[in-house]
């Protein structure tokens, strides 16, 4: 078996299916990728290859294409329950009642709300998400369900491949959850109260306390601007999200961060595989960014006094987006209460399975995620707070010099230690 040609083959397929699902999401509808790379997304395939003897240094090769085509069989069988989740998501079956009722999509509704200038006006929206949640959440589950089911029955697994539910990652999950217990309750205390409050988990999510400084328009230039002489040469694939609130200029940076580690790495499965933690590790790193008072002012331009209290709203979104992730881990592991929207009633429980829901690589995300806060202090401690203005930073991060820890007790108390200077 040539494993490159295979490599190829299934690198395309992915990218397919990746591309497939952007375009679903923005209510488009792109031809199905299963007509072309249906041939890597069996699971006779994955027999074969594992069978398949191959040289030492292929051995991570191999095993990288075998977590890929599991991932793509198991897409593949779950794509009409996919599809059908999606129609409902576009569905204009949400009432939003704002000065007048109105109908429209899940999507829109959760836009709507997240951009919202006033509290009342998130309220509503927030309001219309959660009556309209129980619809969603038999749907959500059919797709877990259907992954589950085909994982076992292919693969001899009991869970979701690409999660890698381990022992390791939902004790930190429970440690990070137990290790910021207080301090997302300080958080919620430094925040607006009342019926008239926005909600809180969804309110610090959207950043509203972060608006100045950021441009007007969220653009590749923007960040190549900031970054772009330290990723001369590099073939990034970035994907930017819409702008609706502060939020996007962030979640811009943390994928500038992955786009970067992946375009390091090259275009290989084994670098790219579901259960790679290292790109969500740079996106955290990159998104921490914003957390500091010094980028605030040297790249957005905003004075002290509001480079700190951005920075301050920033890291409580980081914090809150880390403890919704642990808690819907430890949900799909059956360690949390499924109607637990997220820890202390962060969220309304009308939202309970329907968001947020386990992605195939949650647990990569939530394990790179708190390895990313550990990276971040790693760079300013090596060199300074400006790190991604020095050259001898960026070395080191193509060279892979700063490598991962592993997700242990250890690496959860830096990131909590870090969270807790950050946030108050």
């Amino acid at each position: 078996m040539d494993l490159r040609k295979l490599d190829r083959d299934v690198m395309l397929a992915a990218r397919a299916v990746h591309k497939h699902r952007a375009a679903a999401a923005r209510g488009e509808h792109p031809a199905d990728p299963w007509l072309s790379h249906r041939a890597v997304a069996r699971a006779s395939l994955y027999a074969e290859l594992a069978m398949t003897d191959v040289s030492m240094h292929e051995r991570e090769l191999k095993d990288a294409l075998l977590a890929w085509i599991a991932w793509l069989t198991v897409t593949r069988v779950a794509a009409p329950a996919q599809e059908a989740l999606v129609v409902e998501l576009h569905a204009n079956d949400v009432v939003v009642t704002i000065e007048r009722t109105m109908r429209m999509s899940w999507r829109a509704a959760w836009q709507g709300m997240m951009a919202s200038a006033n509290a009342a006006a998130a309220r509503a929206f927030c309001d219309g998400l959660a009556s309209h949640g129980g619809h969603i959440a038999p749907f959500t589950r059919r797709v877990r369900e259907i992954k589950d089911e085909a994982t076992g029955r292919l693969f001899g697994a009991s869970t979701l491949l690409g999660l890698e539910l381990d022992e390791s990652t939902i004790a930190a999950s429970e440690a990070f959850l137990n290790g910021t217990k207080d301090l997302a309750r300080f958080v919620r205390t430094r925040s607006e109260t009342g019926p008239d409050a926005r909600p809180l988990a969804l309110d610090v999510l959207s950043m509203r306390g972060a608006p100045e400084g950021w441009p007007a328009r969220l653009t590749a230039s923007w960040l190549f601007d900031l970054f772009g002489a330290h990723m001369k040469g590099l073939e990034l694939e970035l994907r930017l999200p819409s702008l609706i609130s502060p939020a996007s200029f962030v979640r811009a940076l943390a994928e500038l961060g992955g786009a970067f580690r992946l375009a390091c790495c090259g275009p290989s499965t084994l670098a790219r595989s579901p259960r790679f933690d290292d790109p969500h590790r740079f996106a955290a790193a990159f998104a921490s960014l914003a957390t500091t008072a010094s980028f605030q002012r040297r790249a957005l331009g905003v004075a002290p006094g509001t480079a700190q209290d951005q920075a301050r709203a920033v890291a409580r979104s980081q914090l809150l987006s880390l403890r919704l992730a642990c808690t819907t881990l430890l949900v799909t592991a059956g360690r949390a209460d499924p109607a637990q929207a997220s820890p202390d009633d962060e969220l309304p429980r009308g939202l309970a399975g329907a968001w947020p829901i386990a992605r195939d690589d949650e647990a990569a995300r939530a394990r790179g995620w708190m390895l990313g806060v550990c990276l971040a202090i790693d760079l300013r401690e090596r060199h300074d707070e400006d790190w991604w203005r020095n050259p001898r930073a960026w070395e080191d991060l193509r060279a892979g010099a700063l490598k991962p820890r592993m997700i242990d007790a250890a690496a959860v108390k830096v990131c909590v230690t870090a969270l807790e200077g950050a946030t108050s």
